[in-house]
């Protein structure tokens, strides 16, 4: 291992060249005393040697110790420092790139030159044999006149010529074996030079691509740094950006960094964890909270666990904090990511009690509000289910009083009593299945599917409509397919038939003169039970055909707006869909409805 030894300016030296160093800075020996170096070399050849050791300890001591903002005003000073040395014009360093034999000089020294660099310059066209020689070799090139270089370095002489160099050094730098970097001593005079000065610009270039390599790590970290800053604080950012409680942990489960939101008391999942701050462990504090949140405490560390170490991707749950006046509805994420090898998670948590409530209020209206709509439509069919009960009952009065009368006079025979009786039961019976389609039609009930014979219900809505109908006179005009089963809730179609049946009614003024018409038919093309209801009234003009679903839209002087929509919802909660076409006269609603086939085929009563 090689031994280093300290320098004044912080920096360690190898110990070969610290012995150089040590051996310069020694008093000279008087003249005329004799010794192994005074009789190696001569006073020339000492001092040079002398000159050599004393500016590569300048050169050290300036690029060792300068700052990164120094090191381009120390490189300066160093390649003015080596010209001299060199007793060249110019000292020039190149760099080698970015594109294939390019080379771009990157700092200039010497009398009358540009302060400014070149551009990129092809050196394998224009200086073909030294780039050979320099670049794919590795060689230096040293010549007194450029007379010296051998014939197929023709292209070379006449580009040394055209630039005013009669005499040059280059000296090759190489970056972990390829060459990055020429260092360059041209010369407008032919020159004799030392047979050891391209061994000195070596080791002397060696210094300036070290100084060259610091400066350009110094710079990465200095990006690495600025970009790590700008992460931090966009990360930091976006995380007070969310309105929710966000935290990242890392895989032991310590809290790394929060959102704004997560110190404030209503973070976290209670009182308990509300100090959870950066540098905390999480899982402990939730494994350790003895509230009345606990159990739902341990069952979110094991979560975290369960992403940390990778069994799930993701962890989700519902946590339910007591509150005040009300409970308090979280909704907690986590999730796992990496960076690089190390693993992280993060998780939030979401206050949402306001949706939660908002969605059952939801679904309390909207089952209102079928069951209002529901009603609003019965009462158009109450003067009908007046009439059809208005007609058993009669029979059944006139009946009992016939079979008094009878009997009273003695002239009742027990043939003609049974057939009053019997006349008396299918009339009352006649009267219970009125009053229990009405119950149905009113009842608010939990929606069951069962399977129905769609053709019946249409029947049914069709005969309760039978009095409007005839007040109104609209003739009818049916066609029902067998065995047109689908799996519904009975109520709640009848509910759409209705309100299909009196939205076509209403479509067709009274004051029309052609007849008014309803064709009613139940289908089954493929898999799908079809209702369809066609009138010949009005329609509907072609700009309000995408807005009759719309709620609170109509064209009625009296209506709500709610029929069609609420038919629409009714619909597609049975998996099913509803549309309008419009005829040239008057128009089309279609129910579809997916079909069922486990009741047998039978023809729907006329």
């Amino acid at each position: 291992m090689e031994r280093t030894v300290s320098f004044k300016s912080g920096g360690t030296l190898p110990a070969n060249l610290a012995r150089r160093i040590r051996k310069a800075e020694r008093p000279k020996k008087p003249d005329g005393i004799s010794g192994p170096a005074a009789t190696a070399q001569g006073p020339g050849q000492q001092r040079d040697a002398h000159a050599f050791e004393q500016l590569t300890l300048r050169l050290l001591h300036g690029l060792g110790g300068a700052q990164c903002a120094q090191i381009d005003h120390q490189i300066n000073r160093g390649l003015e420092d080596v010209r001299r040395f060199a007793r060249a014009d110019r000292c020039e360093l190149l760099a080698l790139g970015p594109g294939a034999n390019e080379a771009t000089v990157i700092y200039r020294a010497g009398t009358r030159v540009r302060p400014r660099c070149d551009a990129p310059i092809d050196y394998s066209t224009t200086i073909p044999w030294l780039y050979d020689q320099l670049v794919r070799r590795g060689e230096p090139v040293a010549f007194s006149s450029r007379e010296e270089l051998p014939a197929e370095a023709a292209v070379d002489r006449q580009h040394l010529a055209a630039n005013h160099t009669q005499a040059g050094v280059y000296i090759p730098c190489a970056v972990d074996g390829v060459v990055r970097y020429v260092l360059v001593f041209p010369s407008r005079d032919s020159r004799k030079w030392p047979a050891q000065l391209p061994q000195q610009l070596a080791q002397l270039g060696r210094v300036f691509v070290a100084a060259l390599a610091t400066r350009a790590i110094s710079a990465a970290h200095a990006r690495i740094q600025e970009q790590l800053v700008a992460a931090l604080q966009f990360s930091q950012a976006t995380l007070d950006a969310l309105h929710e409680h966000v935290a990242i942990l890392d895989a032991r489960g310590v809290v790394i960094q929060t959102s704004a939101l997560w110190g404030r008391p209503d973070g976290g999942i209670g009182s308990e964890l509300t100090g959870v701050a950066v540098g905390d462990d999480y899982l402990q504090a939730c494994e350790s909270s003895l509230s009345a949140v606990h159990q739902q405490s341990v069952r979110l560390a094991w979560g975290i666990r369960s992403v940390l170490s990778g069994r799930v991707r993701r962890f989700d749950a519902n946590l339910v904090l007591p509150g005040s006046s009300a409970p308090r509805w979280i909704h907690t994420r986590v999730h796992r990511f990496e960076i690089g090898r190390a693993t992280y998670a993060v998780i939030s948590h979401e206050d949402v009690t306001d949706r939660r409530g908002r969605e059952q209020e939801l679904q309390q209206l909207r089952t209102h509000e079928w069951h209002s709509e529901r009603i609003v439509q019965t009462g158009v069919i109450i003067a009908s289910l007046a009439h059809e009960l208005s007609q058993p009952l009669t029979a059944i009065l006139a009946n009992a009083q016939t079979s008094l009368r009878l009997l009273s006079r003695g002239e009742l025979e027990p043939t003609e009593n049974r057939q009053i009786l019997t006349d008396i039961v299918a009339d009352c019976k006649r009267a219970g299945s009125v009053i229990e389609s009405l119950r149905m039609t009113l009842r608010r009930q939990k929606t069951e599917h069962q399977p129905e014979d769609i053709a019946d219900v249409v029947q049914h809505v069709i005969k309760l409509l039978r009095t409007e109908l005839i007040s109104q006179k609209v003739e009818v005009r049916t066609r029902c397919e067998p065995g047109c089963v689908a799996q519904v809730d009975r109520a709640q179609i009848q509910q759409v038939v209705l309100n299909l049946l009196m939205n076509a009614i209403e479509a067709m003024p009274p004051s029309r003169a052609l007849a008014r018409r309803l064709w009613v038919s139940v289908t089954q093309p493929d898999d799908e039970v079809v209702i369809s209801v066609r009138d010949n009234g009005t329609g509907i003009p072609p700009e309000q055909v995408e807005k009759v679903f719309e709620a609170f839209w109509t064209t009625k002087a009296h209506g709500t707006g709610m029929g069609l929509s609420v038919s629409r919802a009714i619909v597609e909660a049975h998996g099913g869909r509803i549309w309008v076409k419009r005829n040239r006269v008057g128009s089309t609603f279609l129910v579809a409805l997916h079909s069922d086939t486990r009741l047998p085929a039978t023809a729907p009563d006329a």
